[in-house]
């Protein structure tokens, strides 16, 4: 039998030249490519995971993220659950918040790489965060995607143009739902 040999980076895992796209977060994972199911050693996984989360600091002097950083402001306990359950098992890093006068606090403390943002929030509605998020230099750069079970002609358009760079309906899709995320963080990367 010929043992796998593995080589990580920060977000890659190369098993003879094919690529497998992961977060390290100290789990075995196993990744189904064609019929094949790979499987890394824990040994290797746990080294490759002490590595990644002893973020060293850049040149700069700031601490490279090892995974990216998730907001999700959702008011219902089932979607916000949901939400959690599945970006946990994607290996995001996740912070929550119930409320939006909440908001602006948390995206500046945690500074995510991506905002979940419900639309229909009590005390302030998720649009004017969206706007008073684009339009505070320390959040102005965060990717923001709505989150709504309302959806009538016109909203993504408003929901565009309030500053959310896109748009998940509700209920969520759970099989697409990790992709989609994957998607717009790879988006909010590119600017």
């Amino acid at each position: 039998m010929i043992e796998p040999s593995w080589t990580t980076s920060a977000s890659r895992c190369e098993f003879e030249g094919s690529r497998c796209l992961n977060y390290v977060t100290g789990h075995l994972y196993e990744k189904k490519l064609g019929e094949i199911l790979i499987a890394a050693k824990v040994i290797r996984l746990e080294q490759a995971a002490k590595q990644l989360l002893s973020a060293q600091p850049a040149a700069d002097g700031q601490v490279e993220r090892v995974r990216p950083r998730i907001l999700i402001v959702e008011d219902h306990p089932v979607n916000m659950e949901l939400m959690v359950a599945l970006l946990e098992r994607g290996g995001y890093e996740i912070y929550t918040c119930g409320d939006g006068r909440e908001v602006m606090g948390q995206a500046k403390a945690h500074r995510p790489d991506l905002i979940l943002l419900d639309i229909n929030l009590p005390h302030i509605d998720g649009l004017t965060l969206a706007r008073l998020l684009r339009d505070d230099p320390e959040t102005s750069a965060v990717t923001i995607v709505a989150v709504s079970a309302y959806s009538v002609t016109g909203d993504e358009e408003r929901i565009c143009r309030a500053g959310c760079d896109g748009f998940i309906p509700k209920p969520i899709d759970t099989k697409s739902f990790l992709q989609t995320i994957s998607t717009f963080l790879d988006r909010g990367t590119a600017r």
